[in-house]
C-alpha cells in the first residue's frame, strides 16, 4: 500500500562478517570469550550483539558492528527498513499495527472514510440526491463497507460542501490515500483517482462522448464541492429532452476528478457516481 518498508541489508550482512573473521558462527552475546561469543575485544569481530558500541551489558559483543544502513528516515525494524510515519504494520513503533479500517499517518493510527466509484450505471434519472443516495447504500452494503455513505453529486440546494460530514482522511477501498483532509479534497486536485469500485476492483469504462472522456463519473459539482450547473434536472431526468445535460467529472483524473473542464454529457448516458463514507 505504501512501499514504506524494505530490506535492511545490514542484517545480513552483519552475520557474513561474524562467519567469515571468527568462524565461530553466530554468538549468544554473553560476554563469555571462552565461547567465542561476544568478547569484549575489537580485533576477533566475533559475536553477533547488537552492535551499539557498549560493552557493559549483557549480549552487546564487541561493538564492532557497522549498525542500521537503512536511510535516515527509516528504521531497521527486524532486518526491515520501515517508515514510522506511515507503515500500518510499524505505526509511530516497531509493531504497532493499524486496524482494518485504519492507515498510518504522521506515527498515528487514524480511522478512514473510503470513497468509491459505484460499479453500477445510470442515466440522468437518479431519482435526486436521496435516488443516488440509496445507490450508494445499496453498493456499499454489498461490499460489507462500513459506515454511511453520500453521493458526490449537487443540486441547487444540497451540495456535499453543505451537506457533508468534511471528515477525512480520505481513501479508495484499496485503502491508496484520495485526501488526508476534506481541505485537502476540495484544495483543486486530490492526491490518487478515484477509480476502484465498492470492492476494490478497478473502474470499467464509461464513457462519455460527448466530453470524450472514456471514465465519467455524473457529479454536477465543482473540485470544490459546489453545485454547477447543469445536473439533468437536478438527477431526475433520463435524457428524454434532447438538450438536457450532466456536468461529469474524469475517475481517472486527479485534477478534474469532479469537473472535467465543466464539461456536460446528455443525460441518456449510463455512468456510475461517487460514494462517500461519512
Amino acid at each position: 500500500m505504501c512501499g514504506c518498508t524494505s530490506p535492511n541489508p545490514a542484517f545480513n550482512d552483519r552475520q557474513s562478517a561474524v562467519d567469515d573473521e571468527s568462524g565461530d558462527g553466530p554468538g549468544d552475546g554473553d560476554g563469555d570469550p571462552s565461547t567465542g561469543d561476544g568478547d569484549p575485544t575489537t580485533d576477533t569481530g566475533d559475536g553477533d550483539g547488537d552492535g551499539d558500541g557498549d560493552t557493559t551489558t549483557t549480549g552487546d559483543g564487541d561493538g564492532d558492528d557497522t549498525g542500521s544502513a537503512c536511510q535516515p528516515e527509516l528504521t531497521d525494524c527486524d532486518g526491515l527498513c520501515v517508515d514510522l510515519v506511515s507503515d500500518p504494520d510499524n505505526c509511530g513503533a516497531c509493531g504497532d499495527t493499524c486496524g482494518a479500517d485504519q492507515i498510518c499517518m504522521a506515527t498515528d493510527c487514524v480511522d478512514v472514510k473510503y470513497v468509491f466509484v459505484t460499479s453500477t450505471r445510470s442515466n440522468g434519472l437518479l431519482g435526486g440526491i436521496a435516488g443516488a443516495t440509496f445507490i450508494c447504500a445499496e453498493a456499499a452494503e454489498s461490499a460489507n463497507l462500513p459506515g454511511e455513505y453520500a453521493p458526490w453529486l449537487s443540486t441547487a440546494d444540497n451540495y456535499p460542501d453543505k451537506y457533508y460530514s468534511q471528515v477525512g482522511p480520505y481513501v479508495r477501498t484499496d485503502l491508496v490515500v484520495v485526501a488526508q483532509s476534506w481541505a485537502d479534497l476540495v484544495d483543486g486536485s486530490i492526491q490518487a483517482p478515484i477509480d476502484r469500485d465498492e470492492s476494490g476492483a478497478p473502474m470499467q469504462p464509461a464513457p462519455a462522448e460527448d466530453c470524450q472522456l472514456p471514465y465519467a463519473v455524473w457529479t454536477g459539482t465543482s473540485n470544490g464541492g459546489v453545485y454547477v450547473e447543469p445536473n439533468c434536472t437536478e438527477w431526475v431526468n433520463n435524457g428524454s429532452q434532447q438538450e438536457k445535460h450532466g456536468v461529469v467529472g474524469d475517475a481517472k483524473g486527479m485534477s478534474g476528478w469532479s469537473a472535467a473542464q465543466q464539461c456536460a454529457q446528455h443525460c441518456s448516458a449510463q455512468l456510475p457516481i461517487y460514494c462517500f463514507q461519512q
